[in-house]
C-alpha cells in the first residue's frame, strides 16, 4: 500500500478521536416565546446540570487528500451515557471507501474508584475481539467523553445565535439557532478539551501542540432548541476551515514537505441528542470485562 495511504489511513484515526472530543453533547424544560436567541441559548445552558442521563446519534463526514491522493470518511455512532457515575457506551463505524470498514463497542465505566475503558472491535466475521484499559487522567476522561461538559464549553464559546427557522427533530418542533465560535474561544476551547493530546502519538512535542492552535479561524455552529421541552435536540458543526488551518500547523510543526502536504476539504458533524434521563443502566459485556489488559 501508498505509503501515503497508509499515513492517511493511521492519521484519519487520531483525526477522527479529535473530532470527537470536539463535538460531544449535552442537554437542558421549555422555551420562552419571548426570549431572545442568547436567552434561549442560555437557558437550555443552565438546565444541562437537571439531566443525568442520554442518547444521541453522530454523523461525521471528512474528504481528505495527500499529494494526488484523496480520502474519503463518513463515520456514524451511536452513544447512551450515564452522567454520574459517568458510564457509556459507544458503538462506532468508520467507512474509509477502498481502505475499509472498521466497526467498534466502548464502553466507559467508573468502577471503584477508577475509570476503566473497554474496547472491542470486529474481527471481520462478526466476532470482537476485545482489549481493556485502566484511564489514569480523569480531567482529560471528562474532557473527551462527559457529553454535557463538553456542550458546555462549546456553548460558551459561541456567540451571535440568530434564529433561522424551525424543523421536526425527533418528534418535536424544534427552532434553529445559527452562530458562530471566534478563532480565540476556538484555540482557548481546544486547549480545554485536552484534544490535542490526541496528536501526541505523531510525535509531537508540546510547544508543537501548542503552536499547533494559533489562529485557527472562526467555526459556524447551528444548534436546534426544541420549543417544548427546551432541551438542545441537534447540532451541527462545519469544522472544515479549522481543521485545515489545524493541519497545516501541523504539518509545519514536522517539517513537512511538499509532497506531504495535507488538505480537508471537508468536515462536518450532525449530531442529534434523545432519550434524555431515559437511560437507566449499561450493562458491560462478561467477554470485555474477561478482556485483557493494556
Amino acid at each position: 500500500m501508498d505509503k501515503h495511504v497508509t499515513w492517511m489511513k493511521k492519521f484519519s484515526i487520531v483525526l477522527l478521536a479529535m473530532a470527537m472530543l470536539v463535538s460531544l453533547c449535552a442537554c437542558g424544560s421549555g422555551q420562552d416565546a419571548n426570549a431572545t436567541p442568547a436567552e434561549v441559548i442560555k437557558a437550555a445552558q443552565e438546565k444541562m446540570a437537571e439531566v443525568t442521563s442520554m442518547s444521541y446519534d453522530m454523523i461525521m463526514d471528512m474528504e481528505m487528500g495527500i499529494a494526488e491522493q484523496s480520502f474519503v470518511m463518513n463515520t456514524t455512532a451511536t452513544a447512551d451515557q450515564i452522567v454520574e457515575p459517568l458510564q457509556m457506551k459507544m458503538e462506532m463505524s468508520m467507512n474509509m471507501g477502498e481502505l475499509g470498514t472498521t466497526a467498534t463497542t466502548m464502553y466507559i465505566a467508573q468502577e471503584d474508584g477508577k475509570f476503566m475503558c473497554y474496547m472491542g472491535m470486529d474481527d471481520g466475521t462478526g466476532n470482537m475481539i476485545w482489549q481493556k484499559q485502566e484511564m489514569t487522567d480523569v480531567d482529560e476522561i471528562m474532557a473527551q467523553y462527559d457529553g454535557k461538559e463538553s456542550m458546555d464549553v462549546y456553548i460558551s464559546s459561541a456567540e451571535g445565535f440568530v434564529e433561522n427557522g424551525s424543523e421536526e427533530i425527533n418528534g418535536e418542533e424544534a427552532t434553529r439557532y445559527d452562530g458562530t465560535i471566534s478563532k480565540d474561544a476556538m484555540n482557548e476551547a481546544l486547549e480545554t478539551s485536552g484534544a490535542l493530546s490526541q496528536f501526541s502519538s505523531l510525535g509531537l512535542s508540546e510547544d508543537a501542540l501548542a503552536s499547533m492552535i494559533n489562529d485557527l479561524g472562526e467555526m459556524p455552529i447551528s444548534i436546534w432548541i426544541g420549543k417544548d421541552s427546551g432541551l438542545p435536540v441537534k447540532y451541527d458543526m462545519d469544522m472544515t476551515t479549522v481543521m485545515q488551518n489545524l493541519m497545516t500547523n501541523m504539518m509545519d510543526s514536522m517539517g513537512g514537505s511538499a509532497d506531504m502536504e495535507l488538505t480537508i476539504s471537508k468536515m462536518t458533524i450532525s449530531m442529534t441528542l434523545r432519550n434524555f434521563n431515559g437511560v437507566e443502566a449499561i450493562e458491560i459485556p462478561a467477554e470485555a470485562q474477561a478482556a485483557q489488559a493494556l
